[in-house]
């Protein structure tokens, strides 16, 4: 039986407990529905072991600090076994099938936005970070988030939210995690880290600028980037970080200058890392290595967690963290939760951040962030009703 990504659409608006993700390079689309086990805000070693004991695929996020019992339900960290899984480019399936998944696509509502709650003083706030990283250059980086609430007089469709993504963000990697009323959904354009047998996959992505109107115009913006100190900076801040993680686990592939990575509205400095693991390491065991990288973290690492905790003013929860899935046989792959947004009935949360360094420019490194949350904006604005 060919089943129709309609139904698969419909479906999750339906479940209780679904999820969805989607690779960037196109070759996998999960879609999980049900569950048969859940794990609410573990820790690495509890992931571990609650993987070894599964049959069937898992999927779901940590959150960006670890033991944040402060957050709840989702936010918290949460991973979940679906009854039945399938990737819809391959046909390829896990579990059983349930047998009322394709009810009848009810047609998309238009909701309406009642309240928008933004961090005016977000560059006020950040001042005195970049005060201390020009007098210690030892602080080298910082990765400062920005959160906007939204207050809607209905909740959110995820059905849509996930037909709306992949029209407008096909180049990147696209989850959407719903439990009961609650979504988790990012439209990232980093991996944390794949893993196949003893292949593995990481990404160096730090130094951004918009896109063009026009090629010419792009082309010109891209240029513009590869060659401003700040941005190579940061970037090879990551980079020289990511080495030094991974050279002890594993042998290393990597170009000698940063490529681009082009998104609808943004485009970054992309260094791909890859190699060969010397031993056996696992998915979990890169996760812990590798989490938070310097372009979620920032460098030192402590202190830049430190200033992270005492200058945002929301929990990051799942925004920032890893968030991914790992298949029976050991594969599987962890992506970083950015331009995302976290839902709970009428309620939407938006995260977007940006690295600070000592030559930053407050009002630009705001601009820049309120530039990727428009990834986020967009989607919800396709379910509003204007007017």
């Amino acid at each position: 039986m060919v089943i129709k990504r309609t139904a698969l659409l419909a479906a999750f608006q339906q479940a209780d407990s679904a999820v969805y993700f989607a690779t960037a390079d196109g070759q996998h689309e999960y879609f999980g529905f049900g569950q048969v086990a859940t794990l609410m805000n573990p820790s690495l070693t509890e992931l571990a072991d609650f993987q070894a004991k599964q049959s069937l695929p898992i999927f779901g996020g940590l959150p960006f600090f670890s033991n944040q019992h402060d957050q709840v339900g989702l936010m918290s960290g949460y991973f979940v076994v679906p009854a039945w899984v399938i990737d819809y480019p391959t046909g390829t399936t896990w579990g059983r099938q349930p047998k009322d998944l394709a009810r009848a696509v009810e047609p998309p509502k238009k909701i309406r936005l009642l309240e928008q709650h933004d961090e005016t003083d977000w560059v006020s706030r950040m001042t005195a970070v970049v005060d201390e990283m020009q007098r210690d250059r030892a602080k080298e980086k910082v990765v400062l988030g920005m959160q906007r609430e939204l207050i809607f007089d209905q909740p959110l469709e995820p059905g849509q939210l996930i037909a709306d993504l992949a029209r407008q963000q096909p180049q990147a990697y696209r989850i959407v995690i719903k439990r009961r009323s609650e979504l988790f959904v990012s439209a990232t354009p980093e991996r944390l880290v794949a893993v196949n047998g003893r292949s593995f996959a990481t990404a160096a992505v730090a130094g951004s600028i918009r896109r063009g109107n026009d090629s010419k115009t792009d082309e010109q913006l891209a240029k513009q980037l590869q060659h401003d100190p700040k941005n190579l900076h940061e970037h090879a801040l990551v980079v020289r970080r990511l080495k030094e993680q991974l050279m002890p686990v594993a042998d290393l592939n990597y170009p000698c200058k940063p490529r681009m990575l082009k998104g609808p509205q943004i485009q970054h400095l992309y260094t791909p890392i890859a190699g060969k693991l010397k031993a056996a390491v696992s998915l979990v065991d890169l996760i812990r290595v590798l989490h938070p990288t310097p372009a979620l973290g920032g460098v030192p690492r402590e202190w830049a967690l430190d200033t992270i905790r005492d200058l945002e003013t929301s929990q990051r929860g799942l925004f920032a963290g890893p968030i991914g899935y790992m298949l029976p046989d050991g594969r599987g792959e962890f992506v970083v939760g950015i331009r995302s947004l976290w839902a709970q009935d009428r309620q939407v949360r938006l995260f977007a951040g940006a690295g600070i360094l000592a030559a930053s420019d407050l009002e630009q490194e705001a601009q820049e962030i309120r530039l990727k949350m428009s990834v986020m904006m967009k989607l919800v604005e396709g379910q509003v009703k204007h007017g």
